[in-house]
């Protein structure tokens, strides 16, 4: 029976980070430079409608697959997002983009397309929807891909590939390597923590070269993570009290970060202990094998309730951007980690966080919860595998860099579901909104045609709100990713679906 953690909303409270301006990852910014050819390539087909399926990945030594990282899941949304704000002008679409290929293609029951023929041709008989109004399509092609980033792990190389039902073998329309910044580390599933002594290299660098400073060790960090390290079993803990979201309590003494150089554990990301209980009893989060995601947990039964911790026993504030299934647990947000609302913790803090927050003053939410069956079945159409995914990235405020026009401040992912569905009642108006939430703006081209362009005086669709603090110029300096797997199944190759908006 499948299995999996349900997650439609996330959390908040009053120790809220927020930064400005935005900046999102190299990655972005290429995928937006090349995002025109890849329009031309389609419209010069003469596909019609278009589908953006699930990217295979490869991080360091460990295989070519569905289920490395974040990014396998969130970069099939990025493109097709893009495809958006590039298919077409303001009087219309070139072609039907179809939002959301792989929720449709598993509710039809499609299997594992990426290594069957014959699973890769029902995708042409199933009926998607598009990206705007309410109207379903056949399929004409889809577009895939691969991530790779192997040997010094300084640089990654993207390919953006296509398959139709005359040509079902991959074409390559595109390819590209771009520098491995810490951003992509993160979306690439690597685990780091920066220790003291390099935190204090990045505060002490030249501003100009803070940011390369930072994305050198980060990847030095990350490749140390990879590398298969035994751990003693950790003692069983008492069974502490429920505390209130955000209440402070007595933390257990950690190694302060850095005493264990390229050791990333649970208990210690750069300074934050990371706890999940299912009902009373907490779980361990074990390694799992090389060249998969190295932290994995089996999914708990039905009906058990579902917590998790974040602890501070670093001397200095820290800022901790927890993400479920790909979106933020404050107000669903699903940008890259550098722009989401943070928790912000001071030091000896614990904050407890019970499912997915919301509302105007964060005091709403909807717990987390186990589900199988018909609801799980629903959940993963929803999420794809996004849900098989808890993030927890750490930062330290004063060592980030956000200087005005800086060409990464382009964001594919930006848009939340509930602006969507707000904003899909026509391809102008989710072009517009797109657009708008992509930071990106229209202008023409040496030869008088209209091209997108980033646009850093735009602030995106995002307002501050009112009852935050301040966390300026936050630097990432640890990531951990824990995959949580159904028990008895092993992980399908499905694209990647957003979560429907609560009510």
């Amino acid at each position: 029976m499948t299995r999996t953690l349900g997650m439609l909303a996330l959390m908040a409270g009053l120790c809220l980070g927020w930064s400005t301006p935005a900046r999102a990852d190299h990655l972005d910014a290429k995928l937006n430079e090349e995002m025109p050819r890849v329009v031309k390539y389609l419209k010069d087909k003469g596909y019609k409608n278009v589908g953006v399926l699930r990217f295979q990945a490869q991080r360091g030594t460990g295989k070519l697959g569905f289920s490395v990282g974040p990014i396998n899941a969130n970069l099939a949304e990025r493109v097709e997002n893009l495809l958006v704000v590039h298919g077409g002008t303001d009087k219309g679409p070139l072609f039907g983009i179809i939002h959301d290929a792989g929720q449709a293609a598993q509710s039809q029951k499609v299997g594992p397309w990426a290594h069957s023929e014959a699973e890769r041709k029902k995708l042409f008989d199933a009926s998607y929807p598009l990206a705007w109004g309410t109207d379903k399509v056949k399929a004409d092609a889809f577009l895939t891909g691969k991530v790779v980033n192997t040997g010094d792990r300084k640089k990654t190389t993207v390919t953006l590939e296509c398959f139709s039902k005359t040509h079902p073998a991959l074409a390559k329309v595109a390819e590209f390597t771009l520098d491995t910044d810490s951003s992509l580390v993160r979306d690439l599933g690597y685990n780091f923590a920066l220790s003291r002594s390099q935190q204090q290299q990045v505060q002490k660098a030249p501003q100009q070269k803070k940011q390369q400073v930072l994305d050198d060790l980060t990847l030095d960090q990350a490749k140390q993570g990879e590398k298969k390290q035994q751990q003693p079993q950790p003692k069983p803990q008492p069974k502490p009290d429920e505390p209130a979201p955000g209440a402070p309590v007595a933390p257990n003494p950690q190694p302060k970060p850095g005493q264990q150089q390229g050791k990333i554990i649970p208990d210690n990301i750069a300074g934050i202990k990371f706890e999940i209980r299912v009902g009373a009893d907490n779980v361990t989060i074990p390694e799992a094998s090389a060249g998969d995601t190295k932290y994995q947990i089996a999914c708990p039964a039905k009906g058990q309730k579902i917590t998790m911790f974040l602890t501070n026993n670093a001397d200095k504030r820290r800022a901790v951007v927890l993400k479920v299934g790909g979106v933020n647990t404050v107000d669903q947000q699903k940008d890259d980690s550098l722009n989401c609302r943070k928790w912000v913790l001071e030091p000896g803090k614990r904050f407890t966080i019970e499912g997915y927050y919301s509302g105007d003053k964060l005091d709403k939410y909807v717990p987390f919860a186990v589900l199988d069956g018909e609801e799980a079945k629903k959940i993963v159409e929803e999420l794809g595998d996004r849900a098989q995914f808890i993030q927890v990235d750490v930062f330290e405020e004063g060592g980030g860099q956000n200087p005005p026009g800086d060409d990464k401040s382009v964001t594919a992912r930006a848009l939340k579901p509930a602006t969507r569905k707000a904003h899909n009642r026509s391809y102008q108006d989710l072009r517009t909104t797109m657009m708008k939430a992509s930071r990106l703006k229209k202008a023409r081209g040496r030869d008088g045609e209209e091209i997108i362009a980033p646009d850093p005086a735009s602030p995106g669709l995002e307002t501050r709100p009112s009852d935050v603090v301040d966390f300026p110029n936050p630097a990432p300096i640890g990531s951990l990713t824990v995959r949580v797997t159904p028990k008895g199944q092993a992980p399908q190759p499905q694209p990647n679906p957003q979560p429907k908006p609560e009510g």
